[in-house]
């Protein structure tokens, strides 16, 4: 009988610390999840959302990032936006339109459905882009905008809203900068879903 609860007790404690190594290298690994301290994405992620960042598929190439993901990436700081374009895309920001080779965004996947005009609005600060000059986004890079972009700052805090790809501090972002895509809103519980 001793022989067996023996048994049964290591086996519980290997199991435990089995489970807790498969979590540490899942966290690090596979997937990683944490609140959002940026206005840049509102509406699709508001300020303090926790969401669920995936870090693996894409490396792998079971499913490659595309225009249209949200990625978080290093560069210069951690930050998070919806891509753009592609490296050997085009890009040019023109009567309040983003166009990538030469067509206007307007598909849904760039829009958020809660958004009140997404895509299509005025950029007011266009940083280093100038107005109606289509810009190459070199290979190996992506173009990237925050989804509330439309103003460079807050009116109210005087803040920086998105730090993009319009804007030198930033820049074409380096594929070896993205660490995951955004793939789930986990909390508050009345905002999951997919952003």
């Amino acid at each position: 009988m001793n022989h067996i609860i023996g048994w049964w007790e290591e086996f519980i404690v290997w199991l435990f610390t089995f489970s807790i190594a498969t979590l540490i290298v899942a966290m690090f690994v596979v997937a990683q999840s944490g609140p959002l301290r940026s206005g840049s994405m509102q509406p699709t992620i508001e300020y303090g959302d926790n969401v669920l960042i995936e870090k693996i598929s894409w490396k792998l190439g079971l499913r490659p990032l595309q225009a249209g993901d949200i990625i978080a990436f290093n560069q210069p700081r951690k930050l998070y936006k919806r891509l753009i374009a592609l490296g050997g895309q085009r890009v040019m920001i023109r009567d309040c339109y983003v166009y990538v080779d030469g067509q206007p965004l307007i598909s849904d996947k760039f829009n958020h459905p809660e958004h009140p005009d997404p895509r299509r609005r005025c950029y007011y600060n266009m940083g280093r882009m100038q107005p109606g000059v289509e810009v190459t986004v070199p290979k190996g890079h992506y173009f990237v905008l925050g989804d509330n972009s439309g103003l460079w700052t807050d009116p109210v805090k005087g803040e920086v809203t998105s730090m993009d790809s319009r804007f030198e501090q930033v820049g074409f972002v380096k594929q070896e900068n993205v660490y995951g895509r955004i793939v789930l809103r986990i909390w508050p519980p009345w905002r999951f879903g997919v952003p």
